[in-house]
């Protein structure tokens, strides 16, 4: 099963299949793989222009993948997208740095076919990562089971209606560098009114091992180009609070000082150095 297209068909005839994109990180992919195969469940990897050896290694196992034309890199967004073409009735998307831990046969009995359903990530190196731990207290992983907002959709492991993500044509491929393409097509979804729901069901562990310096690096360059994007589609909506005046003066110190400050304070100072960096990013190029 874990070798097909053709869906899994659950009791009340639902297909469901993992979509996992991915670029140049074999040993993780592999990883995600073995954790999805004992759910006996169809997979498919969508492969963003790897170079290491992946897209060998899926041909000699005999699993499904799909690709960009001229095995082109595209980014995330355009990558998901291959995703569409799937004759499922829902997409479980989840990074291929990841290994599933949830629970498919609960999700499979009443999942809303209206519903995006968001998963729980445990960061395996939140310990002894401030950006990790940063990243676990906040958005949907500070959110009880139950209703959440669309800001907080994350498509690190999420579940989605392929007829909605359909409607909706996917992410916006003008994405292409990190981050913004989910919280822009989360912002197409609420308007299309479409509920956001965190799941017990969906969980997954991370192995990813970011400092901040790197997601810091990251962040600017999507107050220079992602934000941007979404400020032209949607120039109401202002999701860093950028027009809010908070200054920006004092993120030299808070770099310096941050990682020898307790938890609760280094979160705070981390949170701060995001609204200056993607702040600064934003108004340092124009697209």
């Amino acid at each position: 099963m874990g070798k097909s297209m053709d869906g899994y068909s659950t009791k009340a005839t639902m297909t469901v299949g993992f979509f996992l994109p991915t670029f140049n990180n074999l040993t993780e992919l592999k990883k995600a793989i073995e954790s999805i195969l004992p759910h006996s469940v169809p997979f498919v990897v969508g492969v963003d222009g790897s170079t290491d050896g992946t897209l060998e290694w899926l041909q000699q196992n005999h699993y499904s993948f799909l690709h960009h034309p001229n095995f082109e890199n595209r980014g995330r967004a355009a990558t998901r997208n291959l995703a569409i073409e799937l004759d499922w009735d829902w997409i479980i998307f989840m990074d291929s740095d990841m290994e599933f831990t949830g629970n498919l046969n609960s999700f499979f009995k009443n999942p809303s076919n209206t519903f995006i359903y968001v998963g729980k990530v445990h960061y395996h190196n939140k310990k002894n990562n401030p950006w990790l731990d940063y990243c676990s207290s906040r958005g949907v992983s500070k959110s009880n089971v139950g209703p959440i907002s669309f800001e907080s959709f994350a498509t690190g492991i999420c579940a989605i209606p392929r007829p909605l993500f359909q409607h909706l044509k996917g992410f916006d491929e003008q994405f292409t560098s990190y981050g913004g393409e989910d919280l822009e097509f989360a912002i197409r979804a609420k308007n299309h009114h479409a509920p956001f729901f965190k799941s017990a069901d969906l969980s997954a562990i991370s192995w990813e091992n970011k400092s901040v310096e790197n997601a810091l690096d990251e962040l600017k360059i999507f107050g220079e180009t992602g934000l941007r994007i979404i400020q032209k589609k949607h120039p109401l909506f202002d999701p860093y609070r950028l027009k809010s005046g908070i200054p920006t003066l004092f993120s030299f110190l808070a770099l310096k000082i941050y990682n020898n400050m307790p938890g609760g304070i280094r979160r705070k100072l981390i949170h701060y150095l995001v609204y200056c960096t993607v702040k600064e990013g934003f108004h340092s190029k124009r697209i």
